[in-house]
């Protein structure tokens, strides 16, 4: 497979595997870490990437999480 179509696949996994850890929603599924990571950590993975805590999160309830974290900084 091509990059992009090994992504596309692996986000049709990740969406039937997961739901909005908020709502509920099963599609539009992302990762929210939930602390900031910078960029000296050691990321050269996906699955290190995975290895910062996170939870689902629909994209809608993804932004609003960040709009929130945003305005209480």
């Amino acid at each position: 497979f091509h990059t992009k179509q090994r992504r596309e696949l692996e986000l049709k996994a990740f969406n039937a595997r997961y739901r909005c850890r908020m709502c509920n929603a099963k599609e539009n599924i992302e990762i929210h870490h939930l602390y900031e990571y910078s960029p000296k950590d050691i990321i050269e993975t996906y699955e290190d990437f995975l290895q910062i805590p996170w939870i689902p999160l629909c994209k809608k309830c993804h932004a609003l999480v960040h709009s929130n974290q945003e305005e209480g900084e």
